[in-house]
């Protein structure tokens, strides 16, 4: 039930952006929970028996919040196409929020860590390091886990689409038509 829960939230684009915590008492179950929970959209996984690892996990999500409510909002753009950072940036620039732009996957990891941003919009086929590669990297670290990426790609290969989608993006967007991807960026946007 509630990994298809997950599943429902992170399927609308208007619930994507929220964080999912999953938690749970069954130890013996963890395994297996756990990966519906991923699986299905949750942003982390928290099982119940440790307070003290309850506490860590709930006081990086409180100061992410924290930071959120008293900065301005934070894009990170990363694409190695210089028209296409700008063309992106230019949509967060215009609604007042700070863009940094990164050119490949390894700057794009070193700005994230640096900047802490709130949304990372990340190009898949890039130099150094690909975005996929540099999405997993991400999420190793703590404070960027929970933090929203959307993929913005000329990738449309299934294959490719689903195995992003597995790595718990909050959305996956074709570069075809940039009126499109304006629209969908902005909705992010009012969210923020």
């Amino acid at each position: 039930f509630q990994s298809h829960l997950s599943f429902e939230l992170r399927a609308t684009r208007f619930s994507c952006h929220i964080q999912l915590l999953t938690a749970t008492w069954f130890p013996s179950y963890s395994v297996v929970l756990f990966l519906g929970s991923i699986i299905g959209g949750a942003s982390d996984y928290i099982l119940k028996d440790n307070p003290e690892n309850i506490r860590q996990k709930l006081d990086t999500y409180i100061k992410l919040l924290n930071k959120s409510k008293s900065q301005k909002k934070k894009v990170l753009v990363v694409d190695d196409t210089r028209l296409m950072r700008f063309a992106t940036g230019k949509v967060f620039r215009s609604a007042g929020l700070e863009v940094i732009e990164a050119e490949n996957g390894e700057e794009g990891l070193k700005a994230a860590l640096h900047h802490m941003p709130d949304l990372i919009v990340l190009d898949v086929i890039m130099p150094k390091m690909t975005g996929l590669e540099m999405l997993r990297a991400l999420r190793k670290h703590p404070a960027l886990q929970i933090t929203p990426v959307i993929m913005l790609t000329a990738e449309k290969h299934l294959q490719t689409v689903q195995a992003i989608l597995a790595e718990g993006v909050a959305d996956y967007i074709v570069k075809e038509n940039m009126e499109q991807i304006e629209n969908r960026l902005k909705n992010y946007m009012k969210l923020m």
